[in-house]
């Protein structure tokens, strides 16, 4: 018998299949949510970029290189 199975049968550390199945949601959800900043803040960056090359076209080829 395993290490990791006699502690389960000595100190039942059994899963309960609903708990195990909301963590695996919420994981799901915190890394969904949180990959939504990042996205936001280099649209923003992007879009700004964008818009200074569109008032100075000259500097087309100076604003990429600091995006």
């Amino acid at each position: 018998m395993s290490y990791f199975t006699k502690r389960i049968l000595k100190f039942g550390y059994f899963m309960n299949p609903l708990i195990s199945a909301a963590s695996v949601i919420a994981a799901g959800l915190a890394v969904g949510l949180a990959s939504i900043g990042p996205g936001v803040g280099q649209g923003t960056a992007a879009g700004q970029a964008v818009e200074g090359i569109a008032r100075q076209p000259e500097a087309e080829t100076e604003k990429p290189t600091h995006v």
